[in-house]
């Protein structure tokens, strides 16, 4: 009977010290409890539709000499994979923002749109990943990042972003057109290379330069 008395005497002080801190623990009786499903995090985490993809890009540069005969350059980019797109609900013409980021050593010279032979396209290759031009062994990468995107239902659009190459950054806006359907967007526009530091030969080479760039999102 005793035994009884003294379980019945321990089960009361039990219930009685429920969530009670004993001496060195920490008080919890104030703390929210969770059921069997845990915490509620709606809200805490991006959601996974599809919002922010990674995108293919072609990006390429087409310089002219000064004169009669300007010679057109064209080159192009090996694009890694660095370019994220960000669009809500993974609706393309909802899309808010893009990042293109690329290594400047990477470039290739298009031999018969540039009307070179192997050698040659090689030795202006060279000469642009050079001090004179791209300086790759200084500044090996460039980034493209917008701060605003506004696409038009009729397939026109303006981008707004920051330019970062060559140790300079040049903030740009930018025409162009989009292909809602095919998820393409694309742009055309001219830029000054002088305003990032590449002065060499503005006596018989044109400031502006010729800047193409593609962006496919339909793999997203």
């Amino acid at each position: 009977m005793k035994r009884v008395l003294l379980a019945l005497s321990c089960l009361a002080m039990l219930v009685g010290c429920e969530n009670k801190p004993q001496v060195g623990e920490a008080d919890t009786s104030e703390t929210k409890q969770f059921g069997s499903e845990g915490m509620n995090v709606s809200g805490m985490a991006r959601p996974t539709n599809n919002e922010r993809v990674i995108a293919t890009t072609t990006v390429k540069l087409i310089g002219r000499h000064k004169g009669a005969e300007p010679k057109p350059r064209h080159i192009t980019f090996m694009m890694p994979p660095d370019c994220q797109v960000y669009m809500p609900g993974g609706k393309f013409e909802a899309m808010e923002s893009f990042r293109i980021g690329f290594v400047m050593e990477m470039l290739d010279v298009e031999l018969e749109a540039s009307g070179l032979d192997k050698e040659q396209a090689g030795k202006l290759a060279e000469h642009l990943r050079g001090p004179d031009f791209f300086n790759t062994k200084q500044h090996r990468t460039a980034m493209f990042e917008t701060s605003s995107v506004k696409l038009n239902p009729d397939g026109t659009g303006t981008v707004v972003g920051k330019l970062k190459m060559l140790g300079q950054e040049q903030e740009l806006t930018i025409p162009v057109t989009h292909n809602a359907e095919k998820k393409v967007l694309e742009a055309k526009f001219d830029l000054d290379r002088t305003q990032f530091g590449m002065t060499y030969g503005v006596d018989s080479i044109e400031e502006k330069v010729e800047v193409q760039i593609s962006l496919d999102v339909s793999n997203g």
